[in-house]
């Protein structure tokens, strides 16, 4: 690898340009921040530039919402409220933008079922004319609230939607591969929230539910037709043989071919009987 040599003559400005590119970052990071963008942080280089609020936090914040916990949804955003008023490595527009970030993740998760949930330049701009910490803090709780109050208004729609789209999708295809992921990108919602919205309204898990529509298909095939097990374990989209098993014996306690025995009609016999044959006198 080769050395990089700094002369007498360059090693100065070449600090100074460092000194200028750290400043840069360190404000963009703090208009990121206040936008809700995704960043990426370096704590080695300024640790008080990470943000006092964790990922976990803000999950147990939505999840909150999205189930109706209304009390456990203000005792975490006084939690959050208070780390940042009490963070005394931010400065008073830090602790804005951490308060605004609030908000804004709040409104960027919900986008994809309630586009119209809050205004965020509004309260943007409202949060730049308060000046008191405690100001902001009554602001936010209030702007939280109202969203929780549009939510659970308008959810039943939105809801019922969502959840009708994905029944019908997995009836179309539970042939295939399917993937909550896949469904959440073209219903544009956060997986994490698609997943919490599914289990709430039909008290399974998305993957639960797939296994359900497969195992019933499945059922049919034994019961209806001819195939071999194996072919109606690929219909239904197993493709592996020892799983199908598992699972069909799991949920209707006995094997494929046990169902089929006991559900399949039994060949009727033929129990005509004809006239013995005399021999001639």
């Amino acid at each position: 690898m080769g050395r990089i040599y700094l002369g007498g003559s360059s090693f100065a400005p070449g600090v100074s340009c460092l000194r200028e590119l750290y400043r840069q970052a360190c404000a963009a990071l703090k208009e990121c921040r206040f936008q809700g963008k995704p960043l990426c942080v370096f704590p080695q280089i300024n640790r008080r530039s990470r943000s006092v609020i964790t990922p976990k936090d803000y999950f147990r914040l939505l999840n909150c919402l999205i189930f109706e916990k209304e009390q456990e949804l203000y005792e975490a955003l006084s939690a959050m409220l208070q780390r940042i008023t009490s963070d005394k490595s931010l400065c008073f527009e830090d602790a804005k933008r951490e308060m605004y970030g609030i908000v804004n993740y709040i409104q960027a998760e919900l986008m994809g079922t309630h586009p119209n949930v809050c205004d965020a330049s509004a309260i943007r701009a409202r949060l730049d004319t308060m000046c008191h910490a405690s100001e902001m803090k009554f602001y936010v709780r209030e702007v939280v609230g109202e969203i929780y109050q549009a939510v659970h208004c308008v959810e039943g729609d939105s809801a019922g939607y969502i959840i009708n789209y994905i029944v019908n999708y997995v009836k179309q295809n539970y042939r295939g591969k399917v993937s909550l992921s896949v469904l959440a990108n073209e219903l544009n919602i956060n997986y994490y929230y698609l997943s919490t919205l599914f289990k709430k309204k039909t008290n399974i898990t998305f993957s639960e539910y797939i296994r359900k529509v497969r195992l019933e298909n499945a059922r049919e095939l034994l019961q209806g037709s001819n195939l071999k097990i194996y072919e109606i374990a690929a219909r239904c989209g197993y493709y592996d043989g020892k799983l199908f098993h598992k699972e069909f014996r799991k949920a209707f306690d006995c094997s494929p071919s046990q169902y089929r025995e006991k559900k399949q009609p039994a060949i009727p016999q033929n129990n005509t009987r004809y006239p013995k044959q005399t021999g001639s006198s």
